[in-house]
């Protein structure tokens, strides 16, 4: 499955060594796919992002103007799964209109 993905910012190591250690991190938007299939959308960071490995995923909530939807990421599959808070249950068709921040933290 593609990935929508808007880098919006990034550091250099040199400039969080202090607070990451040797990690470096980038930030980005995370738009949600047209045909979501149950298990998860499936995430490929590593290349996404430009890391030879992620190390933590932090995802905000995905967000359409009027609901929202809860975010996990999934490191065994290198999956995004999507919840419906109200309901607990997984999140399926069209979330091309759900938009949430990305913090991927990797080498």
């Amino acid at each position: 499955m593609t990935l929508s993905w808007t880098t919006t910012s990034s550091f250099n190591p040199a400039d969080s060594h202090d607070r990451w250690n040797n990690n470096r991190l980038r930030v980005g938007t995370y738009t949600g796919p047209t045909l979501y299939t149950a298990g998860g959308d499936l995430a490929d960071l590593t290349s996404d992002f430009g890391f030879s490995r992620v190390t933590t995923v932090i995802l905000g909530l995905a967000w359409n103007g009027s609901a929202v939807r809860l975010l996990v990421w999934d490191a065994t599959n290198k999956k995004i799964v999507w919840y419906v808070p109200n309901t607990g249950s997984e999140a399926s068709g069209d979330l091309s209109t759900y938009v949430a921040q990305i913090l991927v933290v990797g080498l």
